[in-house]
């Protein structure tokens, strides 16, 4: 009920545009059509806010690849940019792994959450315990040129503001 009372408030407050730090919804699964339903849930929740929404996807919204075709098919580019008064903002995806190395932390990370349910001590000797995509995030190269070319084509943003996971 957080995020419900956040929307009452922010229609109060009529800001220009909302824009959150992801996390949007459970996430954390590869069903597409329950993926479908947390998504228009969580829209729908939006249904009376005046202002502009910027999804930003956080681990919960983009833990795997089904996640990230949803979130494509829904919303678009996973990261990208908008300016606003002069300020330029980057919208990063921090979940960006090849599709290889992103199946394969799923799968040790769905290993240690079902470990950890029954067993905590021995999830934290699991791989993905100590795995630093566990702990930092990833930027590739393709978003990484994306935002160089960004910048560069902006040079007079009087700010440059971040928004990531």
């Amino acid at each position: 009920g957080v995020f419900d009372v956040a929307v009452e408030d922010l229609k109060l407050l009529r800001p220009a545009f909302v824009i959150t730090v992801g996390d949007q919804i459970d996430g954390g699964t590869e069903d597409e059509a329950l993926l479908d339903r947390e998504w228009t849930a969580f829209d729908a929740r939006l249904a009376g806010l005046k202002a502009p929404y910027f999804h930003v996807g956080g681990n919960h919204d983009l833990t795997n690849l089904t996640q990230r075709k949803v979130w494509e098919r829904r919303y678009g580019a996973r990261y990208y940019h908008f300016a606003y008064k002069g300020v330029l903002f980057l919208v990063l995806d921090t979940e960006d792994y090849s599709p290889a190395r992103f199946a394969e932390i799923y799968r040790m990370r769905a290993d240690y959450l079902a470990t950890r349910e029954a067993d905590p001590e021995k999830a934290r000797t699991l791989p993905y315990a100590s795995l630093m995509e566990a702990k930092v995030g990833e930027v590739g190269e393709a978003q990484s040129a994306y935002f160089e070319k960004v910048i560069a084509a902006n040079p007079k943003a009087r700010q440059i503001g971040r928004a990531h996971v």
